[in-house]
Parts: C-alpha cells; structure tokens; sequence
C-alpha cells in the first residue's frame, strides 16, 4: 500500500513536471461526499484561476501548506480543454455515451486519463481564435 507520503510527493513531483511544461496549476483537495459517496475536488486556494501558476517556489510553498493536495490545472491558460466522461452507479455511463456520440469514428492522438470511477478524462488544445466552429 502507498503511504500519504508517498502520495504527497507524487502530486508535488506531477505538480512541478506540469508547470515545468508551462501549465498552470493550483493546488486541488479531495473529499468524500457523503451524499453521494463519490469524490469532491475543490480548490485549494482562493482566485485559483488567476493565481495557478508556473513558478516552482509557488508551488513548493502551496505543497508545504496542502501537503495532501493534488495539482490542478487551470485549463483556460493552458489553452486545453478536457471531456469528462463519469461513470457512475446508478448514473447515466459517459464513456458508452460518447462512444455514441462518435458514432464510429476515432478520436485524434490525446492523453486520457483514467478517472477512480473508470470513467476518463480526455484531454484536447482549445481551438485558437478565429477557428471554424462546429
């Protein structure tokens, strides 16, 4: 089993990679909803749009603080755009929804991330300005 060490090391190593990269990030907390028993993330830190940030010693000093957070990314300055397919008991699959949706095709080369719920999160560059819209 890993150790809340080890997780918080983890999360401040992916933290760094990320902002490394140019990705602005802030500092997310998990929690159990006990309505739904599923998981809440919610950030760490007020103004996290405009205060996610780059800079090492930033986050060095929001992993002191929150040593259990994980890194959020402000996806607006990232310029990325993420899809959200829950999954759910009792709840509507995304995943075979959007397979739906896609009626066939494949997808462009992205990252996807596998969710806890094994739901994913697909992860695209926001169109720039001025691109054609669907």
């Amino acid at each position: 089993m890993t150790s809340p060490e080890s997780f918080t090391t983890i999360n401040l190593a992916v933290a760094r990679k990320l902002a490394s990269a140019g990705i602005p990030i802030f500092p997310a907390l998990i929690t159990r909803n006990a309505a739904t028993g599923g998981l809440d993330k919610v950030p760490a830190i007020s103004g996290w749009r405009a205060n996610a940030s780059t800079d090492p010693k930033q986050i060095d000093a929001w992993w002191c603080e929150f040593p259990a957070a994980v890194p959020g990314i402000e996806l607006g300055r990232a310029g990325l755009l993420v899809i959200d397919l829950d999954r759910h008991p009792g709840a509507p699959d995304g995943v075979a929804a959007f397979k739906t949706l896609c009626h066939g095709k494949p997808l462009p080369p992205t990252p996807i991330v596998r969710t806890p719920s094994n739901g994913l999160h697909l992860y695209f560059r926001q169109p720039s300005e001025g691109a054609p819209q669907a």
